[in-house]
């Protein structure tokens, strides 16, 4: 059966999340889980993934929630796999134990796509990243971002910049997806939570010169 997961904005508001389910259920989708991934003032932004027949498509739905005013879907995207996202990411993890140099970073970018969604996803250490502009962006920061960005083709679309570890970085993870849907909070934890999880298993090894993060001019 096909499964598409549908990210919708709602308002933080009691019986917001019963309005949104009450149109997917009209839209003829069954709902197999819900992850809330924000909270931004007024407003809440859940994952809702759905089964549904074979033809079916996100627009009637779109259109529903945005008639009684339940909320707005933002992106959908057809599943190619039913699999859970971080189960998807554990088994990564478990496989880079031990695991060559090679398999470690095909597993770890296997991991960070899987976690973050993303169209592309690379780890770049710190000389690479003194030329990658939100990554020098993310070390000097000393955390995190998520910014717009284009590529050498003008495409442009979302980049997260995660810090394998605030005070000690080793390395950036650079995550790339389109414009139309932002990486949210909870994806910037969970891709932060791999990298940590990373350097602890020895994937990832932090250098000693940690003043050289600081050799070029923070943009």
């Amino acid at each position: 059966m096909p499964a598409y997961r549908l990210r919708i904005e709602l308002q933080d508001r009691p019986g917001a999340l019963a309005q949104v389910t009450a149109a997917i259920a009209a839209a003829d989708a069954n709902i197999t889980s819900i992850d809330v991934h924000e909270v931004d003032g007024s407003t809440a932004v859940d994952e809702i993934v759905v089964e549904v027949s074979e033809g079916w498509a996100p627009a009637p739905l779109a259109e529903a929630l945005a008639d009684c005013g339940a909320g707005s879907l933002l992106s959908s995207r057809r599943m190619t796999s039913t699999d859970d996202a971080v189960a998807s990411a554990l088994r990564s993890a478990a496989a880079m134990v031990g695991g060559s140099p090679e398999t470690v970073d095909a597993e770890c970018r296997s991991a960070l796509l899987a976690l973050a969604h993303g169209s592309s996803a690379r780890l770049v250490d710190l000389d690479a990243a003194a030329r990658e502009p939100a990554a020098r962006l993310a070390l000097d920061r000393r955390t995190s971002i998520v910014t717009r960005d284009s590529d050498s083709t003008g495409i442009h679309g979302w980049v997260m910049a995660a810090v394998d570890d605030p005070v000690e970085p080793a390395v950036v993870a650079l995550i790339t997806r389109p414009l139309n849907v932002r990486f949210s909070a909870t994806e910037v934890s969970r891709v932060e939570a791999l990298l940590r999880l990373c350097r602890l298993v020895g994937a990832i090894q932090p250098r000693r010169d940690a003043d050289s993060l600081y050799a070029w001019e923070p943009g």
